[in-house]
């Protein structure tokens, strides 16, 4: 596969909600950065932060408008969606929509790092109020 192929793989297991997929696409030192500069690592701990994301956004998609691909290196712009879970429920109005844009760097066919640029205020509002 491709870097892009790769990365549009990634992608798509996310919005598939597949953390079994996202597993496989990814390498052991996996490093997730999020639009804040955390840093998650390593397969284990990549796998538990996603299963917990999806819980709190079950509805979480990302849609890509625009890929670019460098030598190990996938630039995507678009826009991610979502609901927020405040404790057991999950209510409309707790919908968010906001651009965004994701690094991946790439080897092998999978996944080293990913990183995401978004600004994340729509959802620190939902999960503030």
């Amino acid at each position: 596969m491709s870097s892009r192929e790769t990365a549009l793989a990634f992608v798509d297991a996310i919005n598939k909600h597949s953390v079994g997929a996202i597993g496989d696409l990814i390498t052991d030192d996996h490093v997730l950065v999020d639009s804040l500069g955390a840093l998650v690592e390593g397969r284990d701990a990549i796998r538990n932060a996603w299963i917990e994301y999806f819980y709190l956004v079950p509805d979480f998609t990302i849609h890509c408008d625009h890929v670019f691909e460098g030598a190990d290196m996938v630039a995507l712009f678009g826009t991610a969606d979502g609901t927020c879970r405040i404790g057991a429920r999950i209510d409309p109005q707790n919908h968010w929509s906001m651009p965004a844009s994701w690094l991946a760097g790439v080897h092998g066919g999978r996944v080293v790092r990913w990183q995401v640029f978004a600004d994340n205020e729509p959802v620190r509002k939902i999960l503030g109020a």
